[in-house]
């Protein structure tokens, strides 16, 4: 029965960390005076984020957020790795982005050598991701949790 009761707070607290429909409220974060829809708070993103996500339309691609360092796989080989950065919203000085794209939820910047990527977090649960680029190509990122 305990059990039973802590899985579900679990499974709740999971939910509730990935409700990307959060009330708008104007002026309120770090950046006053604009209106801004703020997400829940970024521990919980990093938190959420934690393990390894195989890319639906490459199976062969795997992510894997490890604390705040995203490692990408091709096959077993590691690609690439790089320190990231998460957000309550997507209006930051790292996540530029224009009234369209500007909308409710997480993003997480990638700190590349050269450039930051910044990606908004368009759905997750305890099985699946996607995400986009906020770049000039806006591409979706679909995985799931292995």
């Amino acid at each position: 029965m305990n059990k039973c009761i802590l899985y579900l707070i679990a499974i709740v607290s999971f939910t509730i960390s990935c409700n990307l429909n959060p009330t708008k409220t104007p002026g309120t974060g770090e950046h006053p005076g604009n209106e801004e829809a703020p997400g829940p708070p970024a521990q919980e993103l990093l938190d959420a984020l934690q393990g390894r996500w195989q890319n639906l339309q490459d199976s062969s691609l795997v992510i894997e957020f490890n604390d705040d360092l995203l490692i990408r796989y091709r096959g077993n080989a590691i690609q690439e790795q790089e320190k990231i950065a998460v957000f309550t919203d997507c209006i930051s000085a790292s996540c530029v982005t224009d009234s369209l794209t500007a909308s409710e939820g997480w993003c997480f910047t990638e700190i590349k050598k050269s450039a930051r990527q910044c990606n908004q977090i368009l759905g997750c649960d305890t099985s699946t991701l996607r995400y986009r680029a906020l770049n000039d190509d806006k591409t979706i990122f679909y995985f799931k949790k292995i």
